[in-house]
């Protein structure tokens, strides 16, 4: 089976023989974005850093649609969204979030300890198949002084456990929320996130 370099740039000459003006654009885009990656690693791109260029690629085009929808240009976005497709037809098939989640518990009862022990047993599971950040989220809280009047400390939450956020997400559609507080799924505590708690949902 070809390699996802390889494939890409079969992909290019392809296009331009059907005179698929726009696919060709596209290809010439990424392929020149891969030469540039491949001069910073100062080797040939193995299949997962061509993924990531790809996925660097998707997250760009992503963005347009969103400011092009609000701008009201449809059109534009439905060139972004077009491309999207494209790109993400080269990738290996998404890793669903529960398989993810599953072996982040497996991970966690067997022994990881911090998240860079997670992420370092369970992305070698998922390789080129599952981006390190799908299921990173940046949460906004109060100053460390409100937050241990609020109750926390720091035997307040371990790595695995599982909470629910009540906050406001980021207007720019970013994995990020200002937190309001936090519920400990297990046993129902609530704790305030300080500076923001008693804000309006």
């Amino acid at each position: 089976m070809a390699s996802l370099p390889e494939r890409l740039r079969a992909a290019l000459p392809e296009a331009r023989k059907r005179r698929d003006q726009a696919r060709t654009l596209l290809l010439s885009s990424i392929l020149a974005d891969l030469k540039n990656r491949e001069f910073e690693l100062r080797h040939p791109a193995t299949d997962d850093e061509v993924a990531e260029v790809l996925r660097r690629g998707v997250k760009r085009r992503k963005e347009s649609v969103e400011q092009y929808t609000q701008a009201g240009r449809t059109d534009l976005a439905a060139v972004e969204q077009a491309e999207i497709s494209i790109l993400e037809s080269f990738l290996p098939a998404a890793v669903p979030p529960e398989e993810i989640r599953a072996a982040v518990r497996e991970a966690i009862a067997a022994g990881a300890k911090d998240l860079g022990q997670v992420m370092g047993r369970v992305m070698p599971r998922f390789k080129g198949r599952a981006d390190g950040k799908l299921v990173n989220w940046a949460c906004e809280m109060g100053p460390p002084a409100g937050l241990q009047r609020s109750g926390w400390n720091k035997n307040t939450m371990k790595v695995g456990d599982q909470v629910i956020v009540n906050g406001s997400l980021a207007k720019d559609g970013s994995k990020q929320v200002n937190a309001r507080s936090v519920t400990m799924a297990s046993t129902g505590k609530r704790l305030g996130a300080a500076s923001s708690e008693g804000a309006g949902n």
